[in-house]
């Protein structure tokens, strides 16, 4: 996915994509730990764990997934990615009522997904972008995802209200697959 440094704008495309997706997803799902709790009438503190667990695996996997970047290249680890944050939400639509533990460790794993999509975005804005034009190769990528984030809860929770929380996550699986390059 590297290109010449005169065509960074249009290599820069795949990672937009990417970029979006995550964060559409994102918002799409902002709600579905609070229907979880609700639907399998889970005590309303189990919200925190659902949320928690794609955090955790976002955050705490980002530097190693940056680093498995550098040794792997940006292609290969994005598609990881991509491909965990596709598998994560499709095997957590299919996760079998009340099996709580299950959820959790498939929303980690989402996360572990999306860890490795924001630093390959970052990087290559970093690296193929000229110096005089990083601001606006992050201008980009924030405006991508903080639009997607905007409108994916309102999407998200129209689906849920009429299609069930598990509808958001497997249109989430299937945007996921659609995004790779």
């Amino acid at each position: 996915m590297e290109c010449e440094k005169n065509d960074y704008k249009k290599g820069f495309f795949p990672f937009a994509v990417a970029a979006g997706v995550l964060s559409l997803c994102g918002g799409l799902t902002a709600a579905v730990p609070s229907n979880v709790v609700a639907d399998w009438k889970l005590p309303e503190t189990m919200v925190t764990w659902l949320a928690m667990g794609y955090s955790l695996g976002a955050a705490s996997l980002a530097p190693i997934m940056g680093k498995l970047s550098d040794i792997l290249g940006r292609r290969t680890t994005i598609l990881l990615g991509l491909g965990l944050f596709s598998v994560g939400p499709l095997l957590a639509g299919l996760c079998p009522e009340e099996n709580f533990i299950l959820l959790i460790v498939l929303r980690f794993l989402s996360g572990v997904g999306a860890a490795g999509v924001a630093p390959v975005v970052m990087a290559y804005i970093m690296t193929e972008y000229p110096p005089e034009k990083l601001g606006q190769g992050f201008t980009a990528y924030m405006t991508i995802s903080c639009v997607a984030v905007i409108f994916g809860p309102a999407a998200g929770g129209v689906l849920i209200n009429n299609f069930g929380w598990r509808s958001v996550l497997f249109l989430c699986a299937v945007f996921s697959a659609l995004a790779v390059p």
